[in-house]
């Protein structure tokens, strides 16, 4: 399949209501996402599937994200 029948935005054309300003008021008060910090890295490791179910569970029970659960242990680790 060629790059053009793939590329849906250019099939339907630019977006009448888009503006500067709609792009700054849709943005604004956000924080910037730690996908997109380039402070950040991914990282991948293979846990037990028991433990990441009991994991999620209490980090869902805490309203806590993993990635920052990773960082405080890592760094506590660190300290070492």
């Amino acid at each position: 399949m060629s790059r053009e029948k793939r590329n849906f935005g250019a099939l339907l054309g630019p977006n009448p209501n888009a503006t500067p300003e709609n792009d700054v008021q849709e943005t604004a008060g956000r924080q910037k996402g730690k996908r997109s910090n380039p402070d950040y890295v991914q990282v991948g490791a293979h846990i037990p599937k028991e433990l990441h179910r009991q994991v999620r569970r209490r980090l869902f029970d805490e309203e806590r994200d993993l990635g920052d659960l990773l960082t405080e242990l890592l760094q506590e680790w660190m300290r070492r």
